[in-house]
C-alpha cells in the first residue's frame, strides 16, 4: 500500500470561524503582505488585529497626511512603500488595505495595483470595502474578502499523473475507503 502523506506545496485556506474580521481572514494567505494605507486616526479601530499581524511581520503601515491626500502625493507613497516591501520581504503578493479617504478622491486602485505590480512583479490587489473597523460589507453570498483570499492562487502546472485533489473542512483519514476506491481506479496521486 502507498504510503500517503501531504504533498510539500499543499496550501491550506479557511475563514475564520464567527468574531473574525477581514485582517484575521487575510492573515491566512501564504506568504502575502499586507500594507495599510490610511490615515493615523483609522488605526485604532482594528489594534489588536494590527498588533498581531505586525508581531508576525505581515503588515506594514503607510499613514498619510492631510497635505499627502490634498496633493495626490499618497500615491506615489504607496508605490514606493509596495516596491520597499517588495525588496524587504520577497513576498508572493501585496494586499493594500485602504482608508475612507481615498474612496472620497475618487482614487484609481486598479490602475494603481496594475501600475506596482509591472514595477515590483508580484501581484497587488486592494481591499477597499473595509470601511472604520475592517469588517466586510457585503450581506450574502461571496465577498469581496473571500474572492482576495483566492486571488493568489494560480494553477499548477498540467500533470501527466493522473491525480485527484480532495477538499473539504477536515482531515481524511488515509485508511478510509474513498482512497481505496481512487487507487482502484487508478488515481496515481491523492492530494
Amino acid at each position: 500500500m502507498k504510503e500517503r502523506t501531504a504533498h510539500a506545496n499543499t496550501i491550506r485556506l479557511s475563514s475564520p470561524r464567527a468574531g473574525g474580521g477581514v485582517f484575521t481572514k487575510l492573515m491566512k494567505i501564504p506568504g502575502v503582505q499586507l500594507i495599510y494605507v490610511s490615515a493615523l486616526a483609522c488605526t485604532r479601530h482594528r489594534n489588536i488585529d494590527f498588533i498581531q499581524m505586525q508581531r508576525v511581520g505581515r503588515l506594514s503601515f503607510l499613514l498619510f497626511s492631510e497635505v499627502d491626500m490634498i496633493t495626490g502625493d499618497y500615491i506615489t507613497k504607496t508605490k514606493d512603500a509596495a516596491a520597499e516591501i517588495a525588496a524587504e520581504r520577497s513576498p508572493t503578493g501585496i494586499i493594500l488595505l485602504t482608508g475612507c479617504q481615498s474612496a472620497l478622491l475618487s482614487t484609481d486602485y486598479k490602475l494603481l495595483s496594475e501600475e506596482i505590480e509591472q514595477e515590483i512583479g508580484v501581484p497587488v490587489r486592494v481591499h477597499d470595502g473595509c470601511r472604520l473597523c475592517g469588517f466586510d460589507e457585503e450581506a450574502g453570498g461571496s465577498s469581496s474578502v473571500d474572492q482576495l483570499l483566492y486571488a493568489f492562487i494560480k494553477p499548477a502546472g498540467k500533470s501527466e499523473e493522473l491525480s485527484v485533489n480532495i477538499l473539504g473542512s477536515a482531515e481524511l483519514d488515509g485508511s478510509g475507503e474513498l482512497f481505496s476506491f481512487l487507487e482502484a481506479a487508478g488515481v496515481q496521486k491523492i492530494n
